[in-house]
């Protein structure tokens, strides 16, 4: 797969701008498919910053954010929302491989922190509804494997998968 990174940064009084491309080679079933992806994160005022990917934006608060903070999301905060959807996503595409009928699918993300503020290890905690135990479980096993964005995680940082519908029951994601 490739993937190009460009990284542009203005001078003076203007606001930093930092523009992130992703080209991957996507390979459909007979043709090549090359897929882009661009963001772009522009200051607003000290600590905040407008993130925009095509034509929709949100507002990123770095000084900020957190519970009780209204004005806009935590980088951190939007990290673990994608990686809550990404694993749903994984779920809910191996569910339907499988012809299972997931009828309800909830996943939350906790993480822990060292001393340092560093992250340790991220906990998902997901309620799978419609699937049988061993299901929920070949269900987790494969998609801790196949995630893309999973693979992203920092290989220092633990991975953890619980099933909410079975009491007490957290692992290491392998």
């Amino acid at each position: 797969m490739k993937r190009e990174k460009i990284v542009e940064k203005s001078t003076g009084n203007s606001p930093v701008n930092l523009t992130m491309s992703v080209v991957a080679n996507k390979l459909a079933e007979d043709e090549k498919e090359t897929l882009l992806m661009h963001v772009f994160v522009k200051r607003q005022k000290p600590y905040q910053q407008v993130g925009c990917a095509h034509s929709r934006n949100v507002l990123i608060e770095h000084g900020g954010g957190g519970e009780g903070h209204e004005a806009g999301f935590s980088a951190l905060e939007l990290w673990l929302l994608g990686l809550a959807s990404s694993v749903g996503t994984s779920m809910e595409d191996y569910a339907n491989e499988k012809e299972w009928n997931i009828t309800s699918l909830q996943i939350e993300v906790e993480d822990e922190v060292n001393e340092e503020g560093y992250i340790m290890d991220l906990k998902f905690y997901i309620t799978a509804e419609g699937l049988t135990a061993a299901q929920r479980g070949e269900m987790f096993g494969a998609v801790r494997q196949e995630c893309k964005l999973l693979h992203t995680v920092n290989p220092n940082v633990e991975l953890y998968f619980a099933d909410r519908l079975v009491k007490d029951e957290i692992g290491p994601a392998d």
